[in-house]
């Protein structure tokens, strides 16, 4: 895995391998403050918009942020709430955390989600969006209903250690070195209000969340009208 190998092969199957083959060795896929933080606001919409349609969770992985929602937080979801997860990468079924809360999984890319118009009231992403083309935020914006929202929990560059030297995993370095190097993840507030707006979204807020050694940006954004 290199520059030249992301830019060559599909960010698809880039990702879909990178991906399948790190959920076989973590437990976790995202900094555990950012999924308590995420549940929060899902939990915060469920109370006022809840009966505004399913619920999308884009790079979802092993489904850690929706076994943690409704392990701990089922007196606050409503009975019927469907909830979808998604993810490229190959994950057996039993190796899925929510199963058996009744959430569905589909193994899907992002950039071709496979859903009509209009078909989610709120569509998250927990640490996953913003390795894709920016393109993604156009397929968000269509499957969302009118008004719907949309939760990015995106990276914040400094989660990118300065030393690349001091990541052992050869593939994990190399990634997080394409990402750097190619300035692909989020700077600014400025820059995330200016992408989204060009795809149909209206930002209503942006703010820094951090933990331990991750920050990470918060973005909560509606579909227009």
């Amino acid at each position: 895995m290199n520059d030249q190998s992301f830019q060559e092969g599909g960010w698809g199957d880039l990702l879909g391998k990178f991906y399948t083959d790190a959920y076989k060795a973590m437990k976790h896929d995202s900094p555990e403050l950012s999924r308590v933080s995420m549940n929060k606001r899902i939990v915060d919409w469920l109370r006022e918009y809840g009966g505004h349609g399913p619920i999308l969770s884009i790079g979802a992985g092993r489904q850690s942020l929706e076994k943690q929602l409704l392990a701990f937080s089922d007196r606050n979801v409503p009975d019927g709430v469907q909830i979808v997860t998604l993810d490229i990468a190959d994950i057996p079924s039993s190796s899925l955390l929510a199963r058996k809360y009744g959430v569905a999984h589909v193994r899907a890319d992002s950039l071709d989600l496979p859903y009509p118009d209009n078909s989610f009231g709120l569509v998250v992403s927990n640490h996953a969006i913003d390795f894709l083309p920016e393109t993604v935020y156009s397929e968000v914006c269509r499957v969302l209903i009118p008004g719907g929202r949309a939760i990015f929990y995106c990276h914040h560059p400094d989660m990118i250690p300065d030393d690349l030297r001091t990541i052992k995993n050869l593939d994990v370095r190399e990634f997080w070195g394409y990402l750097k190097g190619n300035q692909v993840l989020f700077a600014t507030e400025v820059q995330i209000r200016d992408t989204l707006g060009r795809f149909g979204f209206v930002t209503d807020e942006v703010k820094l969340g951090n933990g331990w050694r991750d920050k990470w940006w918060e973005v909560v954004a509606s579909r227009e009208s």
